[in-house]
């Protein structure tokens, strides 16, 4: 896939359009003052708390989300910062 079919992919998944969606509607009551300042605090570190702790954010390989796992058959050239 191309980034450009990965972008489109992403914003008409339902799961953004439903975030994106419901952070619009919570940042206008939240303006407007319809909702209490301690709720839109709570509300704001629940999600956080839930976005840092989804299952699809954690490596299947148990390591850092941020390494590459390379193929046993990839050579010195294949892999960054090895030479």
């Amino acid at each position: 896939m191309t980034s450009k079919e990965l972008l489109i992919e992403k914003f008409t998944s339902g799961r953004f359009l439903f975030t994106l969606t419901t952070a619009l509607v919570f940042a206008a009551k939240a303006i407007d003052k319809s909702l209490p300042i301690d709720k839109v605090s709570e509300v704001i570190l629940l999600v956080i708390y839930a976005y840092f702790t989804r299952p699809d954010r954690k490596p299947e390989n148990g390591g850092n989300r941020n390494e590459k796992v390379f193929p046993e058959n990839a050579s010195v050239v294949d892999k960054p910062g090895l030479k």
